[in-house]
């Protein structure tokens, strides 16, 4: 039985709800929800989604589904360091 078979399956008693995962690299990220239940002729491709991320930038906003692993630290409020 491969993956989606089972969360179908396995979703079917459950109450409606959202799953949410996040893959956090150490390059890139990507964040992925699915929503249960999971109908039983879902199509694999769409059962599940990669979100798009609103980032803003010195350039303005933007949105990806893949986007840079960043940690910034302070010195104190409102000072990033580089």
């Amino acid at each position: 039985m491969n993956p989606l078979e089972q969360i179908v399956r396995q979703s079917q008693n459950l109450a409606p709800c959202r799953v949410v995962g996040i893959d956090l690299g150490t390059t890139n990220c990507t964040v992925a929800q699915v929503e249960l239940p999971v109908a039983a002729d879902a199509d694999p491709e769409s059962a599940c989604t990669c979100l798009s991320i609103e980032q803003e930038t010195q350039s303005g906003s933007f949105a990806l589904r893949l986007v840079p692993s960043v940690l910034a630290i302070g010195r104190g409020p409102g000072e990033i360091r580089n």
